[in-house]
């Protein structure tokens, strides 16, 4: 502690202090005098105040700088330490000690510290040197301390840039930051959740300032900015009630600094919105061949919604949810969907939650036209090995036809006939045929509207 008293009063009035006085502030310290309280008894008793001291903290921080470092602050730490003092973190009492650490620290100016160690240096090796009290002089104290310049320690190439100007009529480089308010909730928007629960309003503004609320021109609460520049208050649940359905409310935002000078306003609007949206509807774009269900078409359309919102859709229940675009969604193919699996639900600007639509029936998504498993001749009349009239051929499909479009082909034939279950065709030969000859079926469509087309060469 000794050091640290040595070195206050060096940089604070420019001497070492005398034996008496470096007594007595040791024993201050044994009986439990904190640092700041004897560095403010210097500063302001002993003519400190008097040496860097003026109308403002900028004067106040350039005399300080050019007494302990020997040169004039640079701009950033200029900026630095009057955002201090604005925002009463640092005041007269603490100022020298504060920017002692500052020089010592890792973002400290290098050359800073070899001067005010020079200094201490210089100041130690005068009070070890005494006789006795009697041969202190104050003089002398100074002269030891004043012969450590900066030009005899410093390193050119560590000098710092950017200097402040005081002659150069420059406006005080420290604004405060102005005050700022984030998106509400994030997006300016109260729904019934977070009216239910509760939420916040934030924002940035000067370290250590007040930040003083209002809502619809009432007092609504006051804000301290933390040493990082941020602040938040909680809104209370129940703050926002149902009266307040559809009312805009600004939020006005006064900033004053540590001496309640004011320095910023700003201001925003929320919007209440409590009412769920409507739930959506969903449907088949297009129910191919009939009204059954069973499509080639997997477009589901999605409509009722709402101007803003948000929609996803669930094609198993409601368990799994897909962010959807636009009005609608593909089903996946070949795939059967039972009554109630495919969902729809949709989010509004304010963040409240529809009930879910969903679909009627069952719906199957068949992309694939019926295949020909075969065709053979039965019914031989003549009981010859040659195709005759009045012979069978019996087309058979992979899955059930609606019809079989039109006959034709080198052979004579009745027309034929579909089956009632839809998986076979009958043909009766009403004309000579021979073999090679060939019947065909063009466009055979199966329920879900697949087409395909298939050809029988007489044996």
């Amino acid at each position: 502690m000794r050091a640290q008293l040595i070195e206050l009063v060096a940089a604070t009035l420019g001497r070492a202090p005398s034996p008496e006085e470096l007594t007595n502030w040791l024993a201050d310290l044994e009986g439990g005098t904190e640092l700041p309280t004897i560095a403010e008894e210097i500063m302001y008793e002993l003519g400190g105040v008097g040496r860097i001291a003026d109308v403002n903290n900028t004067a106040i921080l350039v005399n300080a700088y050019q007494n302990l470092f020997g040169r004039l602050p640079d701009n950033t730490g200029l900026n630095y330490w009057l955002n201090e003092m604005n925002a009463g973190r640092v005041d007269l009492g603490n100022l020298i000690p504060s920017l002692l650490a500052g020089a010592r620290a890792e973002t400290g100016n290098s050359n800073d510290a070899l001067v005010i160690n020079g200094r201490l240096l210089a100041a130690t090796q005068y009070l070890d040197g005494l006789d006795g009290d009697d041969s202190y002089s104050p003089s002398a104290a100074a002269a030891a301390v004043s012969a450590i310049t900066r030009g005899s320690v410093a390193d050119s190439a560590e000098e710092p840039s950017d200097l402040y100007n005081p002659d150069a009529g420059q406006p005080d480089p420290a604004e405060p930051a102005a005050p700022t308010v984030q998106a509400v909730t994030g997006d300016d928007f109260i729904n019934e959740d977070e009216a239910t629960a509760g939420f916040a309003v934030s924002g940035t503004g000067e370290p250590g300032a007040t930040i003083e609320i209002t809502k619809n021109g009432q007092p609504f609460g006051v804000v301290t900015v933390d040493e990082n520049g941020n602040w938040t208050t909680a809104i209370a649940p129940g703050f926002i009630t149902n009266a307040d359905e559809g009312v805009d409310i600004p939020f006005e935002l006064l900033q004053k600094d540590a001496s309640g000078n004011e320095i910023g306003t700003e201001s925003t609007t929320i919007t209440i919105d409590l009412t769920d949206p409507a739930a959506p509807a969903v449907a088949l774009n297009t129910d191919t061949a009939a009204a059954d269900g069973v499509t080639s078409n997997p477009q589901m359309d999605v409509t009722n919604l709402e101007a803003g919102a948000t929609w996803e859709y669930s094609v198993d229940g409601g368990n799994n949810w897909t962010a959807g675009a636009g009005s609608s969604f593909n089903l996946a193919t070949e795939t059967t969907y039972n009554a109630g699996d495919i969902q729809v639900r949709q989010t509004d600007e304010a963040g409240n939650l529809s009930t879910v639509g969903q679909s009627g029936g069952a719906i199957t998504y068949d992309a694939t036209a019926p295949a020909l498993n075969g065709a053979v001749a039965q019914n031989d009349v003549d009981g010859s090995t040659d195709v005759s009239v009045g012979d069978t051929v019996v087309f058979t499909f992979d899955e059930e036809v609606t019809s079989f479009g039109a006959v034709g082909g080198s052979a004579t034939h009745d027309g034929g006939t579909l089956a009632g279950d839809g998986l076979s065709v009958t043909f009766v030969l009403d004309g000579a045929a021979a073999a090679g000859q060939d019947i065909t079926l063009t466009g055979v469509p199966d329920v879900a509207g697949n087409t395909e087309d298939f050809s029988y060469t007489l044996a």
